[in-house]
């Protein structure tokens, strides 16, 4: 049985392996993660792929906007061997490849970073049969008012950095089930309103035995964690 909040691994287990890889899906999985949070985005020839940035160098060997370039253009990159040389030949994974091997296995909160990806995310979920276990993420209002009117039976949860009111207003009104904020910023008073308006509040950045305490007395539905296995230790009850 899950232990609440849910824990969302951050881009994978991050903390532990490459951002954005089936290696640090894989094992986010087997360190017990209830679900994936990871970015979608589309290449130039329209292939939704898992990656956080706009451009290619913080992550891949490779280098210019991601927009700019063909899904065959990115099988020469390496995605794995900046963060460790045991990672190396680690690619930018398609959404579908993604979906396709762990998508059964765990809850995914698929950020949509762009308003073309909206309907091609959700034309893969439903053709995958996914539709119980996709929540679709976005900072981007329009995105979220799209898959709406697209999948009204999807959960749909704004992103937001203006941790306020009126950003819990602003999900209320897209008809979203959740917000999603970051924990640094995270007030009482917006834990309160959110569970007030029976939305479900994530947080992303829940790092650290003390934040994990204090996002499970929130009320929060899901912290999002770059280190799912100690944020599971810690609400199993286990001390660090």
């Amino acid at each position: 049985m899950s232990v609440s909040p849910l824990v969302i691994a951050h881009r994978g287990a991050s903390g532990q392996a490459p951002e954005s890889t089936l290696a640090a899906f894989r094992l986010a999985l087997e360190q017990g993660a209830d679900g994936i949070e990871c970015d979608v985005r589309l290449t130039a020839d329209r292939i939704p792929v898992i990656l956080h940035d706009e451009t290619l160098e913080r992550t891949t060997s490779g280098r210019g906007r991601l927009q700019d370039l063909a899904w065959s253009d990115l099988q020469g990159f390496d995605a794995g061997s900046w963060f460790g040389p045991v990672f190396r030949g680690e690619r930018v994974p398609t959404l579908r490849q993604v979906l396709e091997e762990l998508g059964a296995d765990c809850a995914w909160f698929l950020e949509i970073k762009e308003l073309a990806g909206t309907a091609l995310t959700i034309s893969l979920v439903r053709e995958l049969g996914l539709e119980q276990r996709a929540t679709l993420l976005s900072f981007l209002p329009q995105v979220l008012a799209d898959a709406r009117r697209l999948a009204p039976a999807l959960p749909r949860v704004l992103n937001s950095s203006l941790v306020s009111l009126h950003a819990l207003d602003e999900a209320v009104g897209l008809g979203c089930a959740g917000l999603d904020v970051p924990y640094e910023k995270l007030t009482a008073e917006l834990a309160r309103a959110t569970q007030d308006a029976k939305l479900a509040l994530y947080a992303w950045g829940v790092e650290g035995a003390r934040a994990i305490d204090r996002a499970r007395r929130l009320g929060l539905a899901g912290i999002i964690t770059a280190w799912p296995d100690k944020a599971r230790r810690r609400l199993a009850g286990e001390q660090g």
